[in-house]
């Protein structure tokens, strides 16, 4: 994997690209301080690409300019996005845009991530899988996952949440697990799993 990392903890693109048959590259475990989608460009592009980042040090995750009005750019084949066990703080807006209609499964567990915006979640069209668990997550904005029908399985345990909205799971009618133990929940709303929110 040395061969993969730049002297700056980067992900060197020239040395990735163009791999289609790749199904599954793990790079956790190593000391990668910064990560965007274009370093990955036409790898896994014909399978369901796992990618683990995990075990990194990793900290601001912000929207690589080079797909800044471009929206024909995505890596369609990432299905699964492991990013758990670094130091994120941020996820920029547009970060995830390259793989919003694709991704199945995000582990984002222990992190420092202290808040849940639509502006970086709520386009996961086919997400069903979202691990938040052991973040510093204070705030859940209630749109954040208004466009993630298809969300199955949400882990937010062991953050400070005091509260949660009424009208975060509107619409989410395929949800089968919420995980919010280990919080500073003091009630939850009456309409919380109602279809009015």
């Amino acid at each position: 994997l040395e061969g993969f990392i730049a002297d700056e903890g980067k992900l060197v693109a020239s040395q990735v690209q163009n791999l289609p048959e790749l199904e599954d590259m793990d790079m956790a475990y190593n000391q990668l301080k910064t990560f965007n989608f274009a370093s990955l460009d036409q790898v896994g592009t014909l399978a369901s690409f796992r990618l683990n980042m995990s075990y990194n040090s990793l900290r601001q995750l912000e929207l690589n300019t080079t797909f800044t009005g471009r929206e024909t750019i995505t890596h369609a084949n990432i299905k699964v996005l492991d990013m758990s066990h670094n130091n994120i703080t941020h996820i920029g807006r547009g970060f995830l845009r390259p793989v919003e209609r694709s991704l199945t499964h995000l582990y984002l567990a222990h992190n420092w991530l202290s808040n849940a915006t639509r502006d970086v979640f709520g386009n996961m069209q086919h997400l069903q899988w979202l691990d938040f668990n052991h973040n510093n997550l204070y705030e859940v904005d209630f749109d954040t996952f208004r466009n993630t029908k298809k969300l199955q399985v949400l882990y937010m345990s062991w953050n400070h949440l005091h509260d949660i909205p009424a009208e975060l799971f509107r619409g989410l009618v395929n949800l089968r697990v919420v995980d919010v133990s280990g919080n500073r929940l003091r009630s939850l709303p009456d309409s919380l799993f109602s279809e009015d929110g």
